[in-house]
């Protein structure tokens, strides 16, 4: 492959601040891949790419999923503030999405790794079918083990931890769709905010489709109208129809192994399955 000289790395490498530069080829052709700052391991579809022959700077976009049924659909679960659902929602769309599909579920959120957890519970009673998991303590282990699952799994699920803002990235530029569940809560509301500039920067890599998902939600309620007009107005995320209510369900089929859908309460089971629906109607 051929070199740049010394004075034309540092040149460029100062201008796009990169902290890393690997050497890869793609169809026969040279390319140095400069990957950006903080997520130093992003993977090949998600970085800027230089080529040595004619020294431009272009950008390598994300592989699109559009004529391409069979290609791995990843959704990341994100959120900053603990306690706001998000391996509840995780653990609830992997076990729908494998009845479907080849699924895999990763647990950034280690040591807690309730949704580790829960497949633990589901397969000790033998309901895993087409479901596996794994663990991810940073987002370079988060990273490996999503571009080595893709090799095969239909589904891929990315339940990430709170307050690690280096995971948080690596979800968002790694997923085709991330969902940021939201409780019903004024101080919900305030704290997502912090997720906005991390989207912010993960579409300086590539587009992010982010979307909200209510949880303990109570759709019928005065509180629930106020606080679907506030979030708009702060968040300005685009809100899924499809919800998860405030409801015992949710916790017994978590400490079971199980989906809602998989329990007694037909409400919640509808629930979850209109919400499977119209994330699976997203992605596809």
């Amino acid at each position: 492959m051929g070199k740049l000289s010394t004075h034309k790395r540092s040149r460029l490498c100062g201008v796009i601040h990169a902290l890393t530069v690997a050497p890869v080829r793609i169809n026969g052709r040279a390319l140095l891949y400069l990957y950006l700052p903080v997520s130093t391991d992003l993977p090949v579809s998600s970085c800027k790419a230089l080529s040595v022959d004619k020294l431009t700077l272009t950008h390598d976009p994300a592989p699109t999923t559009e004529g391409n049924e069979n290609m791995t659909k990843i959704i990341g679960i994100v959120q900053v503030k603990g306690g706001a659902g998000r391996s509840t929602l995780a653990t609830n769309l992997a076990g729908e999405l494998s009845k479907v599909g080849r699924t895999v579920l990763i647990d950034g959120d280690m040591p807690q790794g309730t949704s580790a957890s829960w497949y633990s519970v589901r397969q000790e009673s033998g309901k895993a079918g087409d479901l596996i998991t794994a663990t991810a303590t940073d987002h370079r282990e988060l990273i490996d083990k999503t571009e080595h699952y893709k090799q095969s799994a239909d589904y891929i699920v990315l339940d990430g931890p709170p307050r690690i803002a280096e995971m948080t990235r690596a979800i968002l530029v790694l997923a085709d769709l991330c969902l940021i569940p939201v409780g019903a809560s004024v101080a919900e509301i305030w704290a997502t905010a912090d997720v906005l500039t991390l989207i912010e920067e993960a579409r300086q890599v590539r587009p992010v489709d982010a979307r909200m998902v209510w949880t303990r939600h109570r759709p019928y309620t005065n509180l629930a109208k106020e606080l679907a007009t506030q979030a708009e107005a702060e968040l300005g995320l685009p809100i899924l129809s499809g919800t998860m209510g405030m409801r015992v369900a949710y916790t017994e089929a978590l400490g079971s192994g199980l989906t809602v859908a998989e329990v007694g309460d037909t409400t919640a089971r509808m629930e979850m399955r209109l919400l499977v629906a119209e994330i699976k109607k997203i992605i596809r």
